[in-house]
Protein backbone atom coordinates (compact mmCIF):
# COMPACT_ATOMS: atom_id res chain seq x y z
CA UNK A 1 0.00 0.00 0.00
CA UNK A 2 1.27 3.45 -0.90
CA UNK A 3 2.90 5.06 2.14
CA UNK A 4 1.28 8.46 1.52
CA UNK A 5 -2.17 6.92 1.25
CA UNK A 6 -1.52 4.87 4.38
CA UNK A 7 -0.52 8.00 6.33
CA UNK A 8 -3.65 9.82 5.19
CA UNK A 9 -5.84 6.86 6.09
CA UNK A 10 -4.18 6.68 9.45
CA UNK A 11 -4.86 10.31 10.25
CA UNK A 12 -8.39 10.14 8.91
CA UNK A 13 -9.18 7.02 10.89
CA UNK A 14 -7.82 8.51 14.10
CA UNK A 15 -9.94 11.56 13.43
CA UNK A 16 -13.05 9.50 12.79
CA UNK A 17 -12.53 7.45 15.90
CA UNK A 18 -12.30 10.54 18.02
CA UNK A 19 -15.48 11.81 16.39
CA UNK A 20 -17.33 8.97 18.04
CA UNK A 21 -17.27 11.07 21.15
CA UNK A 22 -19.19 13.86 19.44
CA UNK A 23 -22.71 12.65 20.01
CA UNK A 24 -22.47 11.76 23.66
CA UNK A 25 -19.67 13.79 25.23
CA UNK A 26 -19.58 17.08 27.07
CA UNK A 27 -16.47 19.18 27.59
CA UNK A 28 -14.28 19.24 30.65
CA UNK A 29 -12.28 22.31 31.45
CA UNK A 30 -9.19 20.47 30.28
CA UNK A 31 -10.77 19.51 26.97
CA UNK A 32 -10.87 15.79 27.73
CA UNK A 33 -14.04 13.85 26.91
CA UNK A 34 -16.35 12.71 29.69
CA UNK A 35 -19.36 10.47 30.20
CA UNK A 36 -21.47 8.32 27.90
CA UNK A 37 -19.79 7.11 24.73
CA UNK A 38 -16.55 8.72 25.86
CA UNK A 39 -16.32 6.25 28.73
CA UNK A 40 -17.13 3.35 26.40
CA UNK A 41 -14.50 4.52 23.91
CA UNK A 42 -11.68 4.39 26.44
CA UNK A 43 -9.60 1.34 25.73
CA UNK A 44 -8.17 -0.55 22.76
CA UNK A 45 -9.58 -1.11 19.29
CA UNK A 46 -8.44 -2.72 16.05
CA UNK A 47 -9.45 -2.43 12.42
CA UNK A 48 -8.23 -4.47 9.43
CA UNK A 49 -8.11 -3.46 5.79
CA UNK A 50 -6.40 -5.83 3.35
CA UNK A 51 -2.69 -5.77 4.28
CA UNK A 52 -3.07 -3.17 7.05
CA UNK A 53 -3.98 -3.71 10.70
CA UNK A 54 -4.76 -0.63 12.77
CA UNK A 55 -4.60 -0.71 16.56
CA UNK A 56 -5.78 2.33 18.50
CA UNK A 57 -5.70 3.18 22.19
CA UNK A 58 -7.81 5.95 23.69
CA UNK A 59 -7.29 7.39 27.14
CA UNK A 60 -9.76 9.36 29.23
CA UNK A 61 -7.41 12.35 29.42
CA UNK A 62 -7.69 13.08 25.69
CA UNK A 63 -4.48 11.36 24.62
CA UNK A 64 -3.81 8.08 22.87
CA UNK A 65 -1.77 6.17 20.31
CA UNK A 66 -2.38 4.69 16.87
CA UNK A 67 -0.28 1.97 15.26
CA UNK A 68 -0.42 0.90 11.63
CA UNK A 69 0.94 -2.57 10.86
CA UNK A 70 1.48 -3.02 7.12
CA UNK A 71 2.40 -6.27 5.37
CA UNK A 72 4.81 -5.78 2.46
CA UNK A 73 7.88 -7.49 1.00
CA UNK A 74 7.41 -10.67 2.98
CA UNK A 75 6.97 -9.15 6.43
CA UNK A 76 5.28 -6.63 8.68
CA UNK A 77 6.32 -3.04 9.34
CA UNK A 78 4.82 -0.94 12.15
CA UNK A 79 4.41 2.80 12.49
CA UNK A 80 3.17 4.29 15.77
CA UNK A 81 2.21 7.85 16.61
CA UNK A 82 0.85 9.51 19.72
CA UNK A 83 -2.19 11.74 19.47
CA UNK A 84 -4.09 14.39 21.38
CA UNK A 85 -7.72 15.31 20.88
CA UNK A 86 -10.19 17.90 22.14
CA UNK A 87 -13.98 18.10 21.91
CA UNK A 88 -15.92 21.36 21.68
CA UNK A 89 -19.35 22.14 20.28
CA UNK A 90 -19.71 18.63 18.88
CA UNK A 91 -16.44 18.93 17.01
CA UNK A 92 -13.30 16.91 17.62
CA UNK A 93 -9.83 18.14 16.80
CA UNK A 94 -7.11 15.52 16.67
CA UNK A 95 -3.45 16.39 16.53
CA UNK A 96 -1.14 13.45 15.74
CA UNK A 97 2.48 13.83 16.82
CA UNK A 98 3.34 13.26 13.15
CA UNK A 99 1.09 14.35 10.32
CA UNK A 100 -1.67 16.86 9.71
CA UNK A 101 -4.55 17.85 11.98
CA UNK A 102 -7.77 16.12 10.91
CA UNK A 103 -11.55 16.11 11.89
CA UNK A 104 -15.71 13.80 12.03
CA UNK A 105 -19.81 10.54 13.72
CA UNK A 106 -20.19 7.17 15.37
CA UNK A 107 -21.93 4.56 17.52
CA UNK A 108 -20.96 1.73 19.81
CA UNK A 109 -22.86 -1.55 20.05
CA UNK A 110 -21.28 -4.08 22.38
CA UNK A 111 -17.64 -4.47 21.32
CA UNK A 112 -18.16 -2.91 17.91
CA UNK A 113 -17.55 0.70 16.94
CA UNK A 114 -18.95 2.06 13.68
CA UNK A 115 -17.49 5.24 12.25
CA UNK A 116 -18.95 7.12 9.30
CA UNK A 117 -17.42 9.89 7.22
CA UNK A 118 -19.43 10.66 4.11
CA UNK A 119 -19.68 7.41 2.18
CA UNK A 120 -16.92 5.66 4.13
CA UNK A 121 -17.77 3.38 7.06
CA UNK A 122 -15.19 1.84 9.36
CA UNK A 123 -15.94 -1.00 11.76
CA UNK A 124 -13.60 -1.40 14.73
CA UNK A 125 -13.51 -4.17 17.31
CA UNK A 126 -12.62 -3.80 20.96
CA UNK A 127 -9.76 -5.98 22.26
CA UNK A 128 -7.56 -6.28 25.34
CA UNK A 129 -4.63 -4.31 23.93
CA UNK A 130 -2.31 -7.31 23.87
CA UNK A 131 0.24 -7.80 21.11
CA UNK A 132 -0.78 -11.45 20.96
CA UNK A 133 -4.13 -10.45 19.45
CA UNK A 134 -2.43 -8.37 16.77
CA UNK A 135 -0.12 -11.29 16.05
CA UNK A 136 -3.16 -13.55 15.59
CA UNK A 137 -4.57 -11.10 13.06
CA UNK A 138 -1.25 -11.05 11.24
CA UNK A 139 -1.17 -14.85 11.14
CA UNK A 140 -4.71 -14.94 9.75
CA UNK A 141 -3.73 -12.55 6.98
CA UNK A 142 -0.60 -14.53 6.12
CA UNK A 143 -2.56 -17.80 6.02
CA UNK A 144 -4.70 -16.33 3.23
CA UNK A 145 -1.83 -14.93 1.18
CA UNK A 146 -1.46 -16.05 -2.39
CA UNK A 147 1.92 -17.72 -2.79
CA UNK A 148 4.08 -15.27 -4.81
CA UNK A 149 6.15 -18.15 -6.16
CA UNK A 150 5.22 -19.95 -9.39
CA UNK A 151 1.98 -21.93 -9.03
CA UNK A 152 3.71 -25.24 -9.57
CA UNK A 153 5.24 -27.88 -7.34
CA UNK A 154 8.98 -28.48 -7.27
CA UNK A 155 9.71 -31.23 -9.74
CA UNK A 156 7.12 -30.17 -12.31
CA UNK A 157 8.55 -26.79 -13.30
CA UNK A 158 9.30 -25.50 -16.73
CA UNK A 159 10.78 -22.22 -15.56
CA UNK A 160 12.76 -19.91 -17.77
CA UNK A 161 15.92 -18.14 -16.66
CA UNK A 162 13.87 -14.96 -16.30
CA UNK A 163 11.51 -16.70 -13.88
CA UNK A 164 14.46 -18.02 -11.89
CA UNK A 165 15.91 -14.51 -11.73
CA UNK A 166 12.57 -13.18 -10.45
CA UNK A 167 12.62 -15.69 -7.60
CA UNK A 168 16.19 -14.74 -6.74
CA UNK A 169 15.19 -11.07 -6.71
CA UNK A 170 12.33 -11.96 -4.35
CA UNK A 171 14.83 -13.69 -2.11
CA UNK A 172 17.13 -10.69 -1.86
CA UNK A 173 14.20 -8.32 -1.33
CA UNK A 174 12.79 -10.45 1.47
CA UNK A 175 16.27 -10.93 2.94
CA UNK A 176 16.51 -7.14 3.26
CA UNK A 177 13.12 -7.00 4.98
CA UNK A 178 14.17 -9.70 7.41
CA UNK A 179 17.50 -8.03 8.19
CA UNK A 180 15.74 -4.72 8.88
CA UNK A 181 13.49 -6.41 11.42
CA UNK A 182 16.37 -8.23 13.08
CA UNK A 183 18.34 -4.98 13.34
CA UNK A 184 15.31 -3.28 14.91
CA UNK A 185 14.91 -6.14 17.40
CA UNK A 186 18.60 -5.93 18.32
CA UNK A 187 18.46 -2.14 18.62
CA UNK A 188 15.56 -2.43 21.04
CA UNK A 189 17.56 -4.90 23.12
CA UNK A 190 20.62 -2.63 23.09
CA UNK A 191 18.99 0.78 23.56
CA UNK A 192 15.31 0.13 24.41
CA UNK A 193 14.46 2.50 21.55
CA UNK A 194 13.40 2.11 17.93
CA UNK A 195 15.06 3.64 14.88
CA UNK A 196 13.14 6.90 15.38
CA UNK A 197 14.40 7.21 18.95
CA UNK A 198 11.00 6.39 20.46
CA UNK A 199 10.87 4.37 23.66
CA UNK A 200 10.11 0.75 22.73
CA UNK A 201 8.04 -1.78 24.64
CA UNK A 202 9.96 -4.51 26.48
CA UNK A 203 10.77 -7.57 24.38
CA UNK A 204 8.42 -10.43 25.30
CA UNK A 205 7.11 -13.61 23.61
CA UNK A 206 4.07 -11.58 22.48
CA UNK A 207 6.04 -8.64 21.04
CA UNK A 208 5.13 -7.77 17.48
CA UNK A 209 8.77 -7.33 16.53
CA UNK A 210 9.64 -10.82 17.78
CA UNK A 211 6.87 -12.40 15.71
CA UNK A 212 7.66 -10.21 12.69
CA UNK A 213 11.36 -11.07 12.71
CA UNK A 214 10.71 -14.80 13.11
CA UNK A 215 8.12 -14.82 10.32
CA UNK A 216 10.31 -12.81 7.95
CA UNK A 217 13.22 -15.21 8.56
CA UNK A 218 11.23 -18.31 7.70
CA UNK A 219 9.67 -16.62 4.68
CA UNK A 220 13.17 -16.21 3.22
CA UNK A 221 14.11 -19.78 4.20
CA UNK A 222 10.99 -21.21 2.56
CA UNK A 223 11.57 -19.35 -0.71
CA UNK A 224 15.22 -20.44 -0.73
CA UNK A 225 14.06 -24.03 -0.22
CA UNK A 226 11.64 -23.65 -3.12
CA UNK A 227 14.34 -22.48 -5.50
CA UNK A 228 16.86 -25.13 -4.46
CA UNK A 229 14.30 -27.96 -4.69
CA UNK A 230 12.82 -26.72 -7.95
CA UNK A 231 16.19 -26.68 -9.67
CA UNK A 232 17.25 -30.04 -8.31
CA UNK A 233 14.08 -31.78 -9.54
CA UNK A 234 13.48 -29.89 -12.74
CA UNK A 235 14.60 -31.42 -16.03
CA UNK A 236 13.15 -28.99 -18.54
CA UNK A 237 14.44 -25.46 -17.97
CA UNK A 238 16.61 -25.31 -21.06
CA UNK A 239 19.57 -24.18 -18.95
CA UNK A 240 22.90 -25.91 -18.64
CA UNK A 241 23.82 -27.82 -15.49
CA UNK A 242 26.38 -25.26 -14.26
CA UNK A 243 23.88 -22.39 -14.48
CA UNK A 244 21.25 -24.39 -12.61
CA UNK A 245 23.78 -25.34 -9.93
CA UNK A 246 24.68 -21.66 -9.50
CA UNK A 247 21.03 -20.77 -8.82
CA UNK A 248 20.64 -23.61 -6.32
CA UNK A 249 23.89 -22.70 -4.52
CA UNK A 250 22.84 -19.05 -4.35
CA UNK A 251 19.58 -20.09 -2.69
CA UNK A 252 21.45 -22.25 -0.17
CA UNK A 253 23.88 -19.43 0.62
CA UNK A 254 21.02 -17.02 1.32
CA UNK A 255 19.37 -19.64 3.52
CA UNK A 256 22.64 -20.00 5.44
CA UNK A 257 22.78 -16.23 6.06
CA UNK A 258 19.38 -16.37 7.73
CA UNK A 259 20.07 -19.53 9.72
CA UNK A 260 23.42 -18.25 10.99
CA UNK A 261 21.67 -15.20 12.40
CA UNK A 262 18.53 -16.76 13.86
CA UNK A 263 20.69 -19.33 15.66
CA UNK A 264 22.51 -16.43 17.35
CA UNK A 265 19.21 -14.67 18.08
CA UNK A 266 17.14 -17.55 19.44
CA UNK A 267 19.45 -20.50 20.10
CA UNK A 268 17.59 -23.72 19.28
CA UNK A 269 15.59 -23.26 16.06
CA UNK A 270 13.84 -25.47 13.49
CA UNK A 271 16.14 -26.53 10.65
CA UNK A 272 14.02 -26.84 7.52
CA UNK A 273 15.39 -27.55 4.05
CA UNK A 274 12.15 -28.51 2.26
CA UNK A 275 9.64 -26.20 0.63
CA UNK A 276 6.16 -25.78 2.14
CA UNK A 277 3.66 -24.00 -0.14
CA UNK A 278 1.66 -22.69 2.83
CA UNK A 279 4.75 -21.78 4.87
CA UNK A 280 3.26 -23.86 7.71
CA UNK A 281 5.60 -26.71 8.48
CA UNK A 282 4.61 -30.09 9.95
CA UNK A 283 5.71 -29.93 13.58
CA UNK A 284 5.99 -33.71 13.80
CA UNK A 285 8.61 -33.69 11.03
CA UNK A 286 10.49 -30.63 12.27
CA UNK A 287 14.11 -30.96 13.31
CA UNK A 288 15.13 -28.62 16.16
CA UNK A 289 18.88 -27.99 16.22
CA UNK A 290 21.10 -26.41 18.85
CA UNK A 291 23.32 -23.58 17.61
CA UNK A 292 26.44 -25.76 17.55
CA UNK A 293 24.69 -28.51 15.57
CA UNK A 294 23.23 -25.94 13.21
CA UNK A 295 26.63 -24.31 12.69
CA UNK A 296 27.97 -27.73 11.66
CA UNK A 297 25.15 -28.10 9.09
CA UNK A 298 25.77 -24.61 7.72
CA UNK A 299 29.52 -25.19 7.53
CA UNK A 300 28.94 -28.36 5.51
CA UNK A 301 26.45 -26.65 3.19
CA UNK A 302 28.72 -23.69 2.50
CA UNK A 303 31.78 -25.84 1.84
CA UNK A 304 29.81 -27.66 -0.86
CA UNK A 305 28.92 -24.44 -2.67
CA UNK A 306 31.11 -24.12 -5.73
CA UNK A 307 28.90 -22.45 -8.34
CA UNK A 308 27.58 -18.92 -7.86
CA UNK A 309 26.18 -16.57 -10.50
CA UNK A 310 28.11 -13.43 -11.39
CA UNK A 311 25.30 -11.23 -10.11
CA UNK A 312 25.59 -7.56 -9.18
CA UNK A 313 24.99 -7.18 -5.43
CA UNK A 314 24.70 -10.97 -5.03
CA UNK A 315 26.54 -13.41 -2.80
CA UNK A 316 29.94 -14.53 -4.08
CA UNK A 317 32.52 -17.14 -3.15
CA UNK A 318 34.25 -14.51 -1.02
CA UNK A 319 30.94 -13.97 0.79
CA UNK A 320 30.76 -17.70 1.46
CA UNK A 321 34.35 -17.70 2.74
CA UNK A 322 33.58 -14.81 5.12
CA UNK A 323 30.49 -16.66 6.39
CA UNK A 324 32.60 -19.74 7.05
CA UNK A 325 34.98 -17.54 9.04
CA UNK A 326 32.13 -16.15 11.13
CA UNK A 327 30.76 -19.64 11.73
CA UNK A 328 34.21 -20.71 12.93
CA UNK A 329 34.13 -17.81 15.42
CA UNK A 330 30.69 -18.91 16.60
CA UNK A 331 32.08 -22.41 17.16
CA UNK A 332 35.06 -21.07 19.09
CA UNK A 333 37.58 -22.03 16.39
CA UNK A 334 39.59 -18.82 16.23
CA UNK A 335 42.60 -20.27 14.45
CA UNK A 336 40.42 -21.67 11.66
CA UNK A 337 38.54 -18.36 11.49
CA UNK A 338 41.79 -16.42 11.09
CA UNK A 339 42.85 -18.66 8.21
CA UNK A 340 39.54 -18.23 6.42
CA UNK A 341 39.30 -14.48 6.96
CA UNK A 342 42.89 -13.57 6.17
CA UNK A 343 42.93 -11.95 2.74
CA UNK A 344 39.16 -12.40 2.33
CA UNK A 345 37.62 -9.47 0.42
CA UNK A 346 33.84 -9.90 0.06
CA UNK A 347 31.56 -7.07 -1.00
CA UNK A 348 28.00 -8.13 -0.32
CA UNK A 349 25.33 -5.66 0.79
CA UNK A 350 21.55 -5.67 0.54
CA UNK A 351 20.55 -2.77 -1.71
CA UNK A 352 17.59 -0.78 -0.36
CA UNK A 353 15.25 1.13 -2.67
CA UNK A 354 13.79 4.32 -1.23
CA UNK A 355 10.75 3.90 -3.48
CA UNK A 356 10.08 0.25 -2.66
CA UNK A 357 11.18 0.22 0.99
CA UNK A 358 10.89 3.78 2.36
CA UNK A 359 10.81 2.69 6.02
CA UNK A 360 13.99 0.64 5.69
CA UNK A 361 15.65 3.37 3.62
CA UNK A 362 14.87 6.01 6.23
CA UNK A 363 16.31 3.90 9.04
CA UNK A 364 19.33 2.30 7.36
CA UNK A 365 20.08 4.16 4.14
CA UNK A 366 20.51 2.71 0.67
CA UNK A 367 22.19 -0.54 1.70
CA UNK A 368 22.66 -3.01 4.54
CA UNK A 369 26.31 -4.13 4.54
CA UNK A 370 26.48 -7.88 5.19
CA UNK A 371 30.04 -8.89 4.37
CA UNK A 372 32.43 -6.14 3.36
CA UNK A 373 36.23 -5.77 3.58
CA UNK A 374 35.76 -3.58 6.68
CA UNK A 375 33.60 -6.13 8.47
CA UNK A 376 35.81 -9.03 7.44
CA UNK A 377 38.83 -7.21 8.88
CA UNK A 378 36.97 -6.77 12.18
CA UNK A 379 36.04 -10.45 12.22
CA UNK A 380 39.72 -11.23 11.68
CA UNK A 381 40.62 -8.96 14.63
CA UNK A 382 38.10 -10.89 16.72
CA UNK A 383 39.84 -14.12 15.79
CA UNK A 384 43.06 -12.66 17.19
CA UNK A 385 41.68 -11.19 20.43
CA UNK A 386 43.92 -11.63 23.44
CA UNK A 387 42.51 -9.48 26.26
CA UNK A 388 39.42 -7.76 27.59
CA UNK A 389 40.93 -4.42 26.58
CA UNK A 390 41.17 -5.69 23.02
CA UNK A 391 37.49 -6.67 23.18
CA UNK A 392 36.40 -3.13 24.08
CA UNK A 393 38.61 -1.73 21.31
CA UNK A 394 37.03 -4.13 18.83
CA UNK A 395 33.51 -3.15 19.85
CA UNK A 396 34.39 0.52 19.44
CA UNK A 397 35.83 -0.20 15.99
CA UNK A 398 32.51 -1.76 14.91
CA UNK A 399 30.70 1.39 16.02
CA UNK A 400 33.27 3.68 14.39
CA UNK A 401 32.77 1.87 11.08
CA UNK A 402 29.01 2.23 11.37
CA UNK A 403 28.48 -1.52 11.12
CA UNK A 404 25.23 -2.79 12.63
CA UNK A 405 24.58 -6.13 10.89
CA UNK A 406 26.36 -8.66 13.10
CA UNK A 407 27.16 -6.18 15.89
CA UNK A 408 24.92 -7.79 18.54
CA UNK A 409 26.22 -11.28 17.73
CA UNK A 410 29.80 -10.03 17.95
CA UNK A 411 29.13 -8.51 21.37
CA UNK A 412 27.78 -11.85 22.55
CA UNK A 413 30.80 -13.75 21.24
CA UNK A 414 33.33 -11.47 22.95
CA UNK A 415 31.38 -11.28 26.21
CA UNK A 416 30.34 -7.61 26.11
CA UNK A 417 26.64 -7.92 25.25
CA UNK A 418 25.30 -7.71 28.80
CA UNK A 419 27.61 -4.83 29.70
CA UNK A 420 26.69 -2.90 26.55
CA UNK A 421 22.94 -3.52 26.67
CA UNK A 422 22.49 -3.57 30.44
CA UNK A 423 20.36 -6.68 30.07
CA UNK A 424 19.91 -9.86 32.07
CA UNK A 425 21.79 -13.02 31.08
CA UNK A 426 18.67 -14.75 29.76
CA UNK A 427 18.03 -11.75 27.51
CA UNK A 428 21.09 -12.61 25.44
CA UNK A 429 18.64 -14.87 23.60
CA UNK A 430 15.35 -13.53 22.29
CA UNK A 431 12.03 -15.10 23.30
CA UNK A 432 10.36 -17.34 20.76
CA UNK A 433 7.02 -15.97 19.49
CA UNK A 434 4.23 -17.20 21.73
CA UNK A 435 1.94 -17.88 18.80
CA UNK A 436 4.56 -20.28 17.34
CA UNK A 437 4.78 -22.18 20.61
CA UNK A 438 1.02 -22.64 20.62
CA UNK A 439 0.98 -24.29 17.20
CA UNK A 440 4.29 -26.16 17.36
CA UNK A 441 4.82 -28.45 20.33
CA UNK A 442 8.37 -29.19 19.18
CA UNK A 443 9.45 -25.65 20.09
CA UNK A 444 10.40 -24.76 23.67
CA UNK A 445 10.53 -21.25 25.08
CA UNK A 446 13.95 -19.93 26.01
CA UNK A 447 14.57 -19.78 29.80
CA UNK A 448 13.58 -16.60 31.60
CA UNK A 449 10.56 -15.73 29.43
Amino acid sequence: MNKTITSRLMAALMLLVCMAWLTACSDNDDGSPEGGVANEMTGHWYYTDDNVIWSLTFKADGTGTATVNTYAYGGWAAETTTLQYTIADNLVTIKPARGEVFVGVAGIVGNSLSLTDGDAVFMLTRYDGSESKINELKAEYEDNLIDPLPSVSPGNENMSQGELDNIVNLLYRDLGGYEYKQLLLEKIRLTRKDFQGNRANPITPNSNIVYDTWTAAFTVINKANFLAAAIEKSDNTGLDEQTLRAYADEARAIRCIVYLNIAQLWGNVPYITTYDKDNTFDATQMQILSPQNLYAELDNTLRNIDMLADREHGVTKETVKAMLGEIALCRGNREEAAQLLSGCQPDFSIVVSEQDSPEIYQALGDRIPNYTPEKTNLLLQEAMLGSNADAHTLAEAWRANGLSWGYWSMLKRIGLAQETAGCEEHELLMPLPQIELEVNAALKQNPGY
